[in-house]
């Protein structure tokens, strides 16, 4: 699965493998996903139905001691 920016950057389009597009998040939710995406953080990624869940990836995180 990737994201990526639509054609006229509106909204985020979610794209199978293939290419297909799974999903959309529309603008209004679009800023707090770019700021999770740019975050650093590895992600995890599960599309249910029309939900999109963002989680934290459980390994290969930074630690800071």
């Amino acid at each position: 699965m990737t994201i990526v920016a639509s054609n006229d950057g509106d909204e985020l389009n979610i794209l199978a493998e293939d290419g297909s597009v799974l999903g959309v998040v529309v603008a209004r939710d679009h800023a707090g996903v770019a700021a999770v995406l740019d975050s650093g953080l590895l992600l995890e990624f599960s599309l249910y139905g029309t939900t999109l869940t963002l989680t934290r990836a459980a390994t290969g995180q930074l630690s800071f001691i």
